[in-house]
């Protein structure tokens, strides 16, 4: 009776669908953004092929040269699908957002689906740094420069004041001014209008390991920029950092030893398997079903006391009992904990 099982860890690449659905033939064109970047004008009827291209400009900053997405199309009604498969853009990466303002005609409405999450961790300890952008980009139409100044907060601490020709050393050095950042990496990227940093999270204050998991939002405290109405300054999640990666393997039986090996696969196949390593689920023993005390014939100054034998062991066999008398019952012990809504402050607990 052998237990037997296995498992697969791979990259899981990011998938996503762009949906453009009309109750009858629409027209027009529509825009992508990711990362702050944004697309050019697209045409309803635009190729797997064009597409691709179009996506690479906007997440091809992280491998140049490199492909880093496959786009696959099929008719959707009088709309279309496009399923996004995200090559060399690893981990669980934020959607594409997608702005349908200019189509028209049959009702036409244009979303983007998150079909599969991705994930890059496939070893233990492995784990994916957050990445996020800050950007400036001007509505489409507007040409005109980029200026002005901005701050920005992060767990409750604001930036000094950070101007839009920030270089990226700049933005690096504002960031790391904040007591709950240690260490980030910084890119910059500009068009003529559209400007964006992007920002890496290597290290908090508080944590105790390289990353910094998933982790809340860089915010915009305040701006002061040419052309309000028509400039736009926000922050997007390009990909979600995580602790890192443990695997267990849950549902096993206690008491029985359990043999592991590892082997790695390539494009060529599978490699040797490594030593087998043995481990044998333990946990505590049940409680015994029935505990009685009674009073016994030939004293006034003792009890005699049965209880039964445990049924489960916990895998491991039993070595004895621990038995406990006292004169009161007892009164069970409550605790309050109390939890701050801001991370990295410590917690206070109240007894």
């Amino acid at each position: 009776n052998i237990k037997y099982g296995s498992d697969e860890i791979a990259i899981q690449h990011e998938e996503q669908e762009i949906v453009l659905s009309c109750h009858s033939p629409c027209y027009g064109i529509f825009i992508l953004s990711w990362g702050g970047m944004v697309s050019d004008r697209l045409s309803v009827g635009i190729t797997a092929d064009e597409m691709e291209v179009e996506i690479a400009k906007l997440v091809g900053v992280y491998d140049i040269g490199a492909v880093p997405v496959k786009v696959t199309k099929k008719a959707y009604g009088f709309g279309s699908k496009w399923l996004l498969t995200f090559f060399n853009v690893y981990g669980n990466i934020g959607e594409v957002e997608a702005n349908g303002h200019f189509l028209y005609g049959g009702d036409p409405v244009i979303r983007v689906d998150e079909i599969i999450a991705g994930n890059a961790d496939i070893y233990p300890g492995d784990y994916t740094y957050e990445v996020q952008t800050v950007y400036i980009r001007k509505a489409p139409g507007f040409d005109s420069p980029v200026t002005g100044s901005f701050t920005l907060a992060f767990e409750d601490e604001i930036t000094p004041t950070i101007g839009v020709d920030a270089s990226a050393d700049d933005m690096k050095r504002a960031l790391e001014i904040l007591t709950t950042i240690h260490t980030v990496n910084v890119l910059h990227h500009m068009r003529s209008d559209q400007i964006a940093w992007v920002i890496t999270f290597t290290h908090l204050v508080h944590e105790n390991r390289q990353g910094a998991g998933d982790i809340g939002l860089i915010r915009v405290f305040s701006s002061s920029l040419f052309e309000p109405s028509v400039t736009r300054i926000g922050v997007f999640e390009n990909v979600k950092g995580t602790q890192p990666m443990t695997y267990k393997i849950n549902g096993l039986s206690q008491g029985i030893a359990y043999y592991c090996r590892v082997s790695a696969y390539n494009a060529l196949g599978y490699g040797l398997f490594s030593a087998t390593s043995a481990a044998t689920p333990r946990g505590h023993p049940d409680p015994p079903l029935s505990a009685h005390a009674s009073i016994p014939l030939d004293s006034g100054k003792s009890l005699k006391v049965v209880w039964t034998p445990v049924e489960n062991d916990g895998g491991s066999a039993i070595a004895g009992y621990e038995l406990e008398w006292y004169s009161k019952e007892s009164i069970l012990e409550v605790q309050k904990i109390t939890t701050s809504s801001t991370d990295g402050i410590s917690e206070a607990p109240i007894v």
